[in-house]
């Protein structure tokens, strides 16, 4: 409950977009529709997806575009209100526009909620981190802030894939 995960490809269940959001809630017996009901708008609107299907919340999820998919796994993760949400390369999948829409929700969703991304696209890590560490073959090898870690790494290695000699 304290930690919301948001995988590489969406994975919204075979359910409607109000019952994939609700569904960790229900998990905790929470069946209180008016709690529900606050709770997936809530989340909806913390995943920018709260336009989008506010008057189809009871349409099957798996007809949402994929980034709409990602986003509503987004929402299913928040609903928990985490500590913490682990995106496990949430963009890989994307398009560009939805790939835009997810970095945009994680710059404003830090505020509230502590963000763990792993991903590949160094690019993206820089538009979007506050700190990042860099790992090779299962070892921490830099941690620091991004600025720093990107500008002048302490590590060869770390400067190695920054520039792209591996990786």
């Amino acid at each position: 409950r304290r930690v919301g995960m948001v995988f590489q490809r969406p994975n919204p269940f075979p359910k409607s977009i109000y019952e994939n959001v609700v569904y960790g809630l229900r998990l905790q017996g929470i069946n209180d529709r008016r709690q529900l009901d606050e709770a997936v708008e809530r989340s909806l609107r913390g995943a920018a997806l709260w336009e989008e299907v506010k008057d189809r919340l009871h349409s099957p999820a798996l007809a949402l575009s994929g980034g709409q998919q990602q986003r509503l796994c987004l929402a299913r993760a928040l609903a928990n209100k985490p500590e913490v949400i682990l995106l496990d390369e949430p963009t890989s999948a994307l398009d560009p526009q939805s790939t835009a829409k997810i970095e945009e929700l994680c710059l404003e969703l830090k505020n509230n909620v502590c963000i763990l991304i792993v991903t590949h696209n160094i690019a993206q890590a820089g538009r979007i981190s506050d700190y990042t560490a860099f790992m090779y073959l299962g070892e921490l090898i830099e941690y620091g802030a991004t600025e720093k870690v990107f500008t002048v790494p302490k590590d060869k290695r770390t400067e190695s894939y920054l520039t792209g000699v591996f990786g």
